[in-house]
């Protein structure tokens, strides 16, 4: 029977800010991708394994084409194969925006600012990786967000309400929310201090 985490996958976009450029042209280095890719991985292990795990070995990675900034850049990491503590992950890595001066002829006036959605993603790097988690749980702790206690829903905006009205339901909306949060925060606090022993169990 095929283990349920194989096919796992994980997707993370980022903007690739100016700061990293690192050679010529405003190049960066594929050692920004890798960064991405190792993240993702991570994010991989804690839905699998409830562990941030780490990446161990690279078995194989290709550079396909240059990155640079201004790209929007999406990375993929999916589980291909499970053992005791390892997975096996493939990885993916492709532009899916680009400043527009990279993708028009020289010399067109266009906004300095100007961006593109590529219609087809360009694929920049794919690789394979191994990533160990530690020894599993015996049990899964509950997740946080268990915990957090139901708040009051966000109140529908009315188009044909006045400025006042709108101020007045946001505050009250915002009042509830808070008074919410307050109470399950004094909750948990009582709960997580020692408790007094009864006097009973006081020995003389």
């Amino acid at each position: 029977m095929s283990d349920p985490r194989i096919g796992l996958t994980v997707t993370h976009s980022r903007y690739v800010g100016h700061n990293h450029t690192h050679y010529s042209g405003s190049q960066v280095d594929h050692s920004y991708t890798m960064s991405l890719l190792s993240d993702a991985a991570t994010e991989v292990c804690i839905r699998t394994d409830a562990d941030e795990g780490a990446v161990v070995a690279y078995n194989e990675i290709d550079f396909l084409a240059p990155i640079y900034a201004g790209d929007v850049l999406e990375v993929e990491a999916f589980v291909v194969g499970v053992g005791s503590t390892s997975r096996e992950l493939g990885m993916e890595a492709r532009v899916i925006c680009r400043e527009a001066n990279r993708l028009v002829e020289e010399h067109t006036k266009i906004a300095p600012t100007a961006s593109y959605v590529l219609e087809q993603p360009l694929v920049v790097a794919r690789a394979s990786a191994t990533v160990v988690v530690a020894d599993p749980l015996p049990e899964p702790p509950a997740p946080w967000g268990s915990q957090v206690p139901e708040l009051p829903d966000r109140p529908e905006r009315d188009a044909k309400a006045g400025l006042k009205d709108l101020q007045d339901t946001w505050l009250r909306w915002t009042k509830d929310t808070r008074e919410q949060i307050e109470k399950r925060a004094a909750e948990l606090r009582t709960r997580s201090q020692p408790q007094a022993p009864a006097q009973d169990d006081i020995e003389e």
